[in-house]
């Protein structure tokens, strides 16, 4: 069997008015580029919809990942809007402010197939879940507006349990006497 094996350096290309590969950016030892409109990212963009730390670019357990930072604007992969890291592949287009940025990466091994399946990494498995409180299927996200529905869902509760003790006690005094 041929064990030829080839890799390219993970790489982004910023992609300008007609998508025309402009500057091309390259992963460092430590296996990450940030991108933003400060001086201290790998990549800096001085266009005003691009945040100051915007986005990172990295390599962990194998696969190449985006991830916002807390950007205002948002980081989209393949037009769609990220909320956490996603794995990228060579072709995958991020979208930074309205920069849109080409990911390279290559790696041919023809040594034998196989399958790796990272469970930190992978998209397709849902983190095991330790608070309680998630697990049921009526869950909402939590914010301030769901502090008044606790207090009325609370309200309502005892109010319920009220009536039934006073339903209890009529038909008791009905049938009784």
């Amino acid at each position: 069997m041929d064990e030829k094996e080839k890799t390219l350096t993970p790489r982004i290309i910023t992609l300008w008015g007609d998508k025309k590969p402009s500057d091309t950016y390259e992963f460092g030892e430590n296996g990450e580029l940030t991108i933003g409109r400060s001086s201290e990212n790998n990549i800096v963009l001085y266009v005003p919809t691009v945040s100051s730390k915007h986005c990172r670019v990295y390599t962990q357990y194998g696969h190449h990942y985006v991830e916002d930072v807390g950007s205002t604007n948002g980081t989209k992969l393949n037009k769609n809007k990220i909320e956490s890291a996603q794995i990228i592949s060579s072709g995958d287009i991020i979208q930074v402010g309205e920069i849109e940025l080409l990911f390279e990466s290559e790696e041919e091994k023809t040594k034998e197939f196989h399958t790796v399946i990272d469970l930190e990494a992978s998209d397709m498995i849902a983190p095991f879940e330790t608070n309680i409180d998630n697990l049921s299927p009526f869950h909402h996200e939590r914010g301030s507006e769901n502090k008044y529905l606790k207090v009325i869902y609370w309200t309502l509760g005892i109010l319920s349990i009220a009536c039934a003790f006073f339903m209890f006690a009529m038909a008791k005094a009905l049938l009784f006497g």
